[in-house]
């Protein structure tokens, strides 16, 4: 799972790295629709993964649709793991 693949580099570079300037690059390969943009299965992880959880962790995160910056400090308290609830 992708959130999986991403939770857990990020929790190694806030652990050796507190408090450094850390940035994620996120690339998609796939996942298209038939007008060329990113299905719905992409755009969850990227909004509200990475945008709404990793980015409290990291100083700049480049994804396929936007690039983020922010000004406040970054956290280095990530959780010791990743739970992942169904919507369904």
């Amino acid at each position: 799972m992708a959130a999986r693949m991403l939770f857990e580099p990020v929790r190694y570079a806030a652990r050796t790295s507190p408090g450094e300037w850390r940035v994620l690059y996120f690339d998609i390969e796939g996942h298209r629709d038939e007008q060329g943009g990113y299905d719905p299965d992409m755009l969850e992880p990227e909004k509200n993964f990475v945008i709404g959880f990793l980015m409290r962790f990291h100083s700049e995160a480049h994804l396929p649709l936007i690039t983020v910056r922010k000004s406040s400090p970054l956290l280095d308290d990530i959780p010791d793991g990743l739970m992942i609830a169904s919507a369904e």
